[in-house]
């Protein structure tokens, strides 16, 4: 399925905006075993109530080698209310992970000692991290890097260069849908 939004944003400006999608949007928030007001949330704009605020409170782990590329997806979270912190490979990943676990991990995909691929593969394997939702970052963004993100055990998948709204917008999707 695709499609075709007009979308306005807070200037009165509008963009056209295109979405593929293997499958129905409701079918895949149908997983997530959420309420009808939930998914309706979801679908058609956040609920205006203190949830959305509890969301950005959410602990996030940045897993990023690029230390320009780490920095400013710090900063835009922490802007945004979360509480993040940073690991610059994948073993650097999986020992923060070890500790605590994160509410949600933004996994890029090329890392060096260990692939973003890998640590996701090991980190699915815990206890404390399967239902964690990890969102796979990557310039690659062909199907096969996909398919590869997917078969890792990756939630979803972005494509770099981040757009910050869009990942803020499922980041709030991810993190209400596994509060449920």
């Amino acid at each position: 399925m695709s499609g075709l939004a007009r979308l306005i944003n807070d200037l009165g400006l509008d963009a056209d905006l295109e979405a593929r999608f293997q499958r129905e949007p409701r079918e895949v928030i149908q997983d997530y075993g959420l309420s009808r007001e939930e998914e309706e949330a979801l679908v058609f704009g956040w609920p205006a109530d203190e949830s959305a605020g509890q969301m950005n409170r959410a602990h996030v782990l940045v897993v990023e080698d690029e230390p320009v590329n780490r920095d400013l997806m710090v900063e835009f979270l922490e802007m945004e209310g979360f509480s993040v912190d940073a690991a610059g490979d994948g073993e650097e990943a999986l020992r923060y992970c070890r500790d605590q676990a994160p509410d949600i991990v933004l996994m890029d995909i090329n890392l060096p000692i260990l692939s973003g691929l890998e640590a996701t593969r090991e980190l699915r394997d815990w206890p404390s991290m399967t239902a964690v939702p990890v969102i796979a970052v990557s310039a690659q963004s062909e199907p096969p890097h996909r398919q590869a993100a997917e078969a890792a055990g990756c939630t979803v998948f972005e494509p770099k260069p981040v757009n910050f709204p869009r990942l803020l917008r499922l980041m709030q999707c991810l993190l209400l849908a596994r509060r449920v």
